[in-house]
């Protein structure tokens, strides 16, 4: 089944991923936002303290827009490593790239930067979220910066 004979049968189908999909881009940026500042204002070894709930949900999004940052600067996954089927066609290889994933990809790029400043400048109080997302977003610009290098022929 394609996409339009999807929009043939319900209605809206494209119209509500792409909803969706800028609703997780918003919410991704909204809450790392929300945690990078809180952790900024907080007084030295005193870490603020956030709901579970909400790290949670931190986290999932910067799951599934590190998947596609990382398809989308070309870090090779294993074989055997299962398809993001929550993001149907944006987990394929970005075929034809549309201004939401375009968006996605910039957003998980200046939200794992800012998360890894973060980390960096104000260890005792980050949460492991946050260090999880920097650590991740940096393993991604490492293996992107090494990929230079397999260009390079003596």
């Amino acid at each position: 089944m394609t996409e339009t004979d999807r929009d043939s049968i319900v209605g809206g189908a494209r119209t509500l991923k792409q909803l969706l999909m800028f609703g997780f881009i918003a919410t991704f940026v909204g809450l790392y936002t929300y945690f990078v500042v809180e952790i900024w204002n907080a007084p030295n070894a005193n870490p603020p303290e956030f709901e579970t709930g909400l790290l949670g949900v931190a986290g999932t999004l910067a799951g599934v827009l590190g998947g596609g940052f990382a398809v989308a600067v070309g870090v090779d996954k294993p074989e055997n490593a299962p398809s993001p089927r929550l993001l149907g066609k944006f987990g394929e290889p970005f075929r034809g790239l549309s201004l939401l994933v375009t968006l996605g990809i910039w957003s998980y790029a200046a939200v794992g930067a800012a998360a890894a400043a973060t980390m960096i400048l104000n260890l005792n109080e980050t949460p492991d979220v946050v260090k999880g997302l920097a650590s991740v977003f940096a393993g991604y610009v490492l293996a992107l910066a090494s990929s230079v290098f397999r260009t390079v022929r003596t």
